[in-house]
């Protein structure tokens, strides 16, 4: 008895004294018990605060999400979550935490209540945030000196007929080399590009302009990667305008992702210009019938192609997967347009590609 006492007051003096914030609410959320800590990041007296509920102080942008997860201790064998949330102090100021939840369960495992652990990262998240703002404005000083001083080059690879085998085409695919960090890999700058259009512009006006001097050595057609967002910029239609190249089919193609809804006008001035258009990762952005008929009303199709996204290659071994490549590639065919399957990764891949009809293969196989 007086070792259940013993443990009593220590969970009491813990409860009490934890340099964080302790709960135990309802499950409905009411708070029955608060302690000092989250008292003083919340704002309110003891009183005060457990006059309250966690719902009626949580950020609403926050709510749904841990009601959810509340849902789903109530209704399964599930024991505890943790979540990074925002509560509203009584100030209205905003703190950032995160909240470690337990059920406390009766003898028929019926749950009654739940223990909240908070801890405070306010502080944290400002600090990150700074962090993260230094960070920004070093990697847009450190992308900026790579293109004066001639850090980025196109790495080649083949695009091949499917029927002969034979290279046909070249993808010009940007690479950083960092004279003291080493070659960076796209994924660490190119998503930060995207939500800068300054630099986007430049760095599509440096792959433009090199896969055009390219393709002037070459007998094969050459694509390079732009953003839809470059369409959207003056100046990268005036350095199209400026390079001038002029051709009645199109030996370099301007791959463009239809992540997001493409204007079909700005895709007939490219023509104009003698670039060809290619559809990047078709079938997991945008895509849609009317989108391709919208698009070949402004078009040739001798400056039109179609990349099929690499899922498909991931999944061609897939009965349905294959009955619906083949239904589109009849209706390419039938538009007189030539479609390229991405990601060919196995014999098998390329072999199943082939006996489906695909005009030309790109991936790692032939590597």
């Amino acid at each position: 008895m007086n070792s259940l006492h013993r443990l009593g007051e220590l969970w009491k003096n813990t409860f009490i004294n934890s340099p964080i914030g302790i709960a135990i609410a309802s499950k409905h959320g009411k708070f029955v018990m608060v302690n000092r800590s989250l008292c003083l990041l919340l704002g309110y007296s003891e009183n005060e605060l457990i006059q309250y509920r966690w719902q009626d102080l949580t950020h609403p942008e926050d709510l749904l999400q841990e009601i959810s997860l509340i849902f789903d201790i109530a209704t399964s064998d599930r024991n505890e979550y943790k979540i990074h949330k925002r509560y509203i102090r009584k100030d209205e100021t905003i703190c950032s935490v995160v909240s470690l939840v337990s059920a406390i369960r009766n003898p028929d495992l019926e749950l009654q209540f739940l223990l909240n652990h908070v801890v405070d990262i306010t502080e944290l998240n400002k600090l990150r945030e700074i962090t993260k703002t230094k960070l920004t404005a070093d990697l847009r000083t450190d992308i900026l000196l790579a293109l004066q001083q001639n850090e980025f080059y196109l790495e080649y690879e083949p695009i091949r007929d499917l029927r002969s085998d034979r290279i046909v085409g070249h993808e010009g695919l940007i690479r950083w080399q960092h004279p003291q960090k080493g070659l960076i890999a796209p994924l660490k700058w190119i998503p930060f590009c995207e939500t800068d259009p300054f630099l986007m512009t430049q760095i599509c006006s440096f792959v433009v302009t090199e896969g055009v001097k390219e393709a002037r050595k070459r007998d094969t057609w050459i694509s390079v990667n732009i953003s839809p967002l470059s369409l959207q910029s003056p100046a990268f239609f005036t350095l199209l305008s400026e390079i001038g190249w002029t051709s009645d089919r199109a030996r370099i193609y301007l791959e463009i992702t239809e992540r997001i809804p493409l204007d079909s006008t700005y895709l007939e001035k490219l023509q104009l210009f003698g670039y060809g258009v290619m559809l990047d990762d078709f079938g997991q952005g945008h895509s849609s019938l009317i989108q391709l008929l919208q698009i070949l009303d402004r078009l040739h199709s001798d400056f039109f192609k179609i990349k099929i996204d690499g899922w498909f290659s991931d999944n061609i071994s897939n009965r349905s997967t294959q009955l619906v490549v083949a239904e589109f590639l009849n209706i390419l065919h039938g538009l007189g347009l030539k479609a390229i399957a991405e990601c060919i990764e196995t014999e098998a891949q390329l072999k199943l590609w082939q006996e489906l009809g695909c005009d030309y293969g790109q991936g790692w196989y032939w590597r």
